[in-house]
C-alpha cells in the first residue's frame, strides 16, 4: 500500500467512531441530554408526530394560584398525605414536571447553539432501540434505530413546550446501519413512513436480528444526537479516486511534485520582504485595511498558492478572508468560503456589505432559508445587473486612486527620509532620535 492510501485510510478510519462513547452505537441516558416519553404510547406518538405532523404539548403544571376554591381543596389533600398534581398537556415524559421542564430548557438550547453554529440538527426522537452485544460475554449496547427530527418550541417563561417534527428526514441509525452491514453483513432495511407503518419496519427487523440473540426495546426517547462523521466518512468511501487524485490531497500525503513546480515554495520564498508599496494603487483590490503580512497572504492567494492562514483572535483573519475574497472577484473567480461555524460566515459576510459587495453574496448556511428565499436572490442578481453602475462609478474611482498614489508617495518619503543612514554618524535619523532618548537623564 503506497503512501497515499495509507494517509487516506488513516484519515478515513479517524472518522468513524464507533466505540462506546457515541451514542448513536451506545446510547446512555442522563438527567438533562435524554427524556423518556410515556404517553402517548409507542405507535400513537409516532403516528401523531411523524406521520400526522402533530404539533404535542409537554405536560406542564396548571396555575391554580388564581383559582382560590381549587388551591383551598388541593392544600386539604396535601394536609391529609393525599398530594395532587394539577397537569396539561400531551406529553407524559419519565421525569417530574420541574425536572422535564430543565431538561427541556436544555435540550432546546443546545439543539439551537449546534444548529445555528454548525449548521447540523441534532435533536431526535429515538423510535425503537437495538439491544445487542459485539461479542459474546461483552457489554449489551443500546443503540437507537429510527430517528425522527423534532423541534422545540415555547412562547415564554410560563408556557408550555411543544416539540413538531422538523423539515430533515427520518432516518434510520447511520452509525449503526454501517457497523451491521460492515461486520454482520447484517442490511438494515430503508425506512418510509408513508409507505411502511413503525411496527411493521421494528417487526421485521426483529426477526432478521434474532438468530444474534438480540433484541429490539420498543421505546421513545428524546435526545442530541450528531452523526456527521459519518457523512463525512461515507462522503470519502464513495469518492476515493476523486480525492486520490487530487493535487493538493497527493501533496499533502507526502508527493511534493502534485502541484508542480510553481506551488514548491518554503519558509524562504515567503514574501516577508516584498514592497507592496511599489505596486500602483489601481492594481489592488483590498476594501478593507490590511497591513504588509495581510497583503503577503492576499498576494499567496492570488497566486494560487495552498497555505494556512492562523493567528489569535483580534489579528485581522477574517480580514484578510474578506480581502482575498475581493480580489478573486476582481479577477473574475467565484469563490465557495466554507466555515464549520456561522459566526465565521457572518462576520465576513458583513464585512463584504459594508464594503459594498454584499450582492454578490448568496449565503447558503443559514438554517432559516428556505429554497424560494435562494431563488429570489438568484433571479434579484440576474434582473439587476451591475456594469452601469460601475461604469458610473469610474472617475471618482480614478480620481481617489490619483489622491491614495500621492499621499502613499508622502507617507513613502517621510519613512525612507527617517530611515536612511545619514554622514557623518552613519545612522538614521531614527536611530539617533532613539539614541539622544536613552540619554534623557544624563546632565
Amino acid at each position: 500500500m503506497s503512501s497515499l492510501e495509507r494517509n487516506y485510510e488513516k484519515w478515513r478510519h479517524g472518522l468513524l467512531d464507533v466505540g462506546r462513547r457515541n451514542r448513536m452505537m451506545h446510547y446512555r441516558k442522563t438527567s438533562r441530554t435524554t427524556l423518556e416519553i410515556l404517553e402517548p404510547d409507542f405507535d400513537t406518538l409516532f403516528s401523531r408526530l411523524a406521520v400526522r405532523d402533530e404539533t404535542l404539548v409537554f405536560r406542564k403544571r396548571v396555575d391554580t394560584s388564581q383559582d382560590r376554591k381549587t388551591t383551598m381543596v388541593l392544600g386539604l389533600l396535601d394536609a391529609l398525605g393525599e398530594s395532587v398534581e394539577l397537569s396539561s398537556g400531551d406529553i407524559r415524559s419519565e421525569q417530574g414536571l420541574e425536572d422535564s421542564q430543565k431538561t427541556l430548557r436544555n435540550l432546546r438550547a443546545k439543539a439551537r447553539l449546534a444548529q445555528e453554529e454548525q449548521g447540523i440538527h441534532t435533536l431526535y426522537v429515538s423510535f425503537g432501540f437495538l439491544e445487542w452485544h459485539q461479542a459474546a460475554g461483552t457489554e449489551i449496547l443500546r443503540s437507537p434505530l429510527v430517528l425522527v427530527p423534532v423541534e422545540l418550541e415555547t412562547g415564554g417563561v410560563n408556557s408550555p413546550f411543544k416539540m413538531r417534527r422538523a423539515q430533515e428526514e427520518i432516518l434510520i441509525n447511520p452509525t449503526l446501519e454501517y457497523v451491521m452491514a460492515a461486520d454482520y453483513h447484517l442490511h438494515l432495511p430503508p425506512f418510509d413512513a408513508a409507505k411502511t407503518g413503525l411496527k411493521e419496519y421494528l417487526d421485521n427487523l426483529e426477526g432478521q436480528t434474532a438468530a444474534y440473540g438480540w433484541r429490539i426495546v420498543r421505546k421513545a426517547d428524546l435526545g442530541l444526537l450528531s452523526f456527521l462523521k459519518i457523512v463525512m466518512y461515507r462522503d470519502l468511501e464513495q469518492n476515493k479516486e476523486r480525492v486520490l487524485s487530487h493535487p493538493v490531497i497527493r501533496r499533502l500525503c507526502g508527493e511534493f511534485d502534485a502541484l508542480g513546480e510553481q506551488a514548491l515554495w518554503q519558509d524562504k520564498d515567503l514574501p516577508s520582504h516584498f514592497d507592496h508599496d511599489a505596486l500602483p494603487p489601481g492594481s489592488s483590490h483590498l476594501v478593507v485595511s490590511a497591513d504588509a503580512s495581510q497583503q503577503d497572504a492576499v498576494m499567496l492567494s492570488k497566486e494560487g498558492r495552498s497555505f494556512v492562514l492562523q493567528g489569535p483572535p483580534g489579528t485581522g483573519k477574517s480580514q484578510t478572508i474578506t480581502n482575498i475574497i475581493a480580489e478573486a472577484m476582481a479577477d473574475g473567480k467565484t469563490v465557495l468560503f466554507v466555515s464549520e461555524k456561522n459566526a465565521a460566515l457572518s462576520v465576513v459576510q458583513r464585512r463584504l456589505e459594508a464594503a459594498g459587495l454584499g450582492e454578490f453574496c448568496l449565503p447558503l448556511h443559514d438554517f432559516r432559508a428556505d429554497k424560494r428565499d435562494v431563488v429570489a436572490r438568484l433571479a434579484a442578481r440576474l434582473e439587476g445587473g451591475h456594469t452601469g453602475r460601475l461604469r458610473e462609478t469610474a472617475p471618482l474611482r480614478d480620481e481617489n486612486l490619483e489622491r491614495l498614489a500621492k499621499s502613499r508617495e508622502n507617507l513613502r518619503s517621510y519613512f525612507l527620509g527617517l530611515h536612511k543612514v545619514r554622514q557623518p554618524l552613519s545612522m538614521s535619523l531614527y536611530q539617533a532620535m532613539e539614541s539622544l532618548a536613552s540619554l534623557q537623564d544624563v546632565p
